[in-house]
């Protein structure tokens, strides 16, 4: 099992991608699927590449798993788990709406 970071493409070039992550953190990453991408689709992307193609719906769910396991983190570390689940709020609505 792999472990992707949801993103959303912003650009296409031959062999590489650039992705928003949703928080300002904008990489270029390798195409590593065999289906057709396009500006707007929402991804995983693993070790610098994209590793698959998602829906919004399962950028939603990929979120609030990643959400869930920073907020119990959090609550480990003595870390306020409202703040760590505002900035997730943010960074998914920013992700959803990044053009």
């Amino acid at each position: 099992m792999c472990w992707g970071i949801p993103a959303k493409v912003l650009a296409i070039n031959e062999l590489t991608a650039k992705v928003d992550f949703g928080d300002g953190s904008i990489k270029e990453v390798l195409i590593a699927i065999g289906d057709e991408l396009h500006i707007g689709d929402f991804v995983l992307v693993h070790a610098g590449a994209i590793i698959s193609k998602i829906s919004l719906e399962d950028l939603l769910t990929s979120f609030e798993y990643l959400k869930e396991m920073a907020i119990e983190t959090a609550k480990e570390n003595g870390i306020d788990p409202e703040e760590v689940k505002r900035e997730f709020d943010i960074k998914i609505k920013r992700l959803i709406k990044s053009e």
